[in-house]
């Protein structure tokens, strides 16, 4: 699932803000405060996902591509699947860019057949719904910290 969508906001401002997001989920699982300088390619960590099964509920986020201002990606692995997460960042014009998001999930070998409806049908409805949702709220908590900011 690939979305593209139009910002009003800086690439520095939204990769910032997505690097503040990491760090946070970070602090959160690992309870170790994570600087966002030792964000780059190769950074793992354990996260658990309260909304799957106790089985499937542990996954390990390993940062693939991290270019400061122009892209983020990192796998979610289980037990069950690998999902793939980018942001890719282009530069409009001054406080323009367009975010293209994109999610793609694989289930496992000894899954695919069992799951193969649920993944083809329903994820890629979803997913694309929560990838434009996702950006504008991004989108909207940047905005929202200038304008506090600026007062």
């Amino acid at each position: 699932m690939k979305v593209r969508q139009h910002l009003q906001v800086s690439a520095e401002a939204f990769f910032a803000e997505i690097m503040t997001s990491i760090c946070a989920d970070i602090q959160k699982e690992t309870k170790k405060k994570v600087r966002m300088a030792i964000l780059e390619k190769g950074y793992s960590y354990t996260k658990r996902l309260p909304k799957r099964s106790t089985k499937n509920a542990e996954v390990i986020v390993k940062i693939l591509d991290c270019i400061p201002n122009r892209r983020y990606c990192a796998s979610f692995t289980s037990q069950m699947d690998i999902t793939i997460v980018s942001y890719d960042i282009e530069v409009m014009d001054a406080g323009t860019i367009a975010v293209t998001y994109e999610e793609n999930y694989q289930l496992k070998d000894a899954y695919q057949l069992k799951h193969r409806f649920f993944r083809d049908t329903l994820l890629a409805k979803d997913a694309q719904k929560r990838g434009i949702k996702l950006l504008k709220h991004i989108e909207h908590c940047i905005i929202k910290q200038q304008k506090a900011g600026a007062v």
